[in-house]
């Protein structure tokens, strides 16, 4: 799969409008903008369920054309909206649904809080055929909109990911002897980062690696920021309490920023002082950010 790869969830009965959709998108596979993934791509001889669930993984867009037909298919259901929306909720991939038909999509959870390209008081089968097409463009539009902001991302991410040096990393493992060697990793901002007891006492973001870890991995605060946050007595004074206030407002910038993109960075391993190893990442964005937060801080004093 691309990393522009668009997943179409919808019901056979509703087969005529995944057509109709190829065809708008065709021009866009031509380009290389997209690959298109919907079950008719599976071969025969292919395990369709293990097919299915891959290409979910890795979408970064989700077309759902919504029917009634749509929302009675237990196989949807159970199987293709679950991981559709916890990609949405914790990877960021866009979900766009497509009314065909008057249906229940406004009192359906999980669906509901997702806006429509068009409204389920008009869906798609009551149009002209003119305004039907109007709405296909419309609604390729949004998936190139939403293509083209993760490329600009990704084009980010390669300019400042090109490699680590050992400078570049600050961190109280590395001066003792016990961090691991970085190596490349790709992850995503955990959507409950605010949750951990690690943000109240020192604004730490949790992320989530792509490859399955069993322990909590969190970004370290390295730059400038981090002399600061080693100090446990700086940080029960009011100037460490300010200073993790501004490392949490830089971190909801930067997941804002990067809500929507598989980051990169490097990761490698801890031992604390209780003698557990933990995991941690490095990631050039977002010490770019924490270290503009500091310079902004400074500026300010220095007026």
């Amino acid at each position: 799969m691309a990393r522009g790869s668009v997943f179409v969830s919808y019901s056979h009965a509703d087969e005529k409008w995944l057509a109709r959709l190829k065809v708008h998108l065709r021009p866009l596979e031509r380009e290389g903008k997209l690959t298109l993934w919907a079950d008719t791509a599976i071969k025969p001889g292919q395990e369709w369920k293990k097919e299915i669930a891959r290409a979910l993984k890795t979408a970064k867009v989700a077309v759902l054309l919504v029917s009634a037909v749509f929302l009675a298919s237990d196989f949807i259901a159970e199987h293709e909206l679950p991981p559709l929306l916890a990609a949405a909720q914790k990877k960021g991939a866009v979900i766009l649904p497509l009314i065909l038909s008057a249906c229940r999509f406004e009192k359906t959870e999980g669906l509901k809080d997702f806006q429509a390209v068009n409204l389920p008081s008009k869906p798609i089968v009551g149009m002209t055929e003119a305004a039907r097409e109007e709405m296909f463009v419309d609604l390729v539009g949004r998936i190139e909109e939403v293509l083209d902001d993760h490329a600009k991302k990704d084009e980010a991410l390669e300019e400042e990911d090109v490699a680590l040096k050992e400078d570049d990393v600050f961190h109280p493992g590395r001066l003792s002897g016990l961090r691991s060697t970085p190596v490349p990793c790709r992850f995503f901002v955990s959507p409950f980062y605010r949750r951990t007891h690690l943000w109240s006492l020192y604004g730490d973001v949790q992320v989530e690696l792509r490859e399955h870890t069993k322990d909590p991995v969190f970004l370290i605060p390295s730059g400038k920021v981090a002399p600061h946050l080693r100090d446990t007595a700086y940080l029960s004074k009011k100037e460490g309490r300010e200073t993790v206030r501004m490392k949490q407002d830089a971190a909801d910038a930067f997941v804002e920023q990067w809500k929507n993109q598989e980051l990169r960075g490097f990761k490698f391993t801890t031992r604390t002082k209780s003698g557990d190893m933990r995991t941690k990442v490095y990631c050039a964005a977002y010490d770019k950010c924490l270290t503009a937060a500091v310079n902004e801080t400074e500026d300010a004093s220095d007026a």
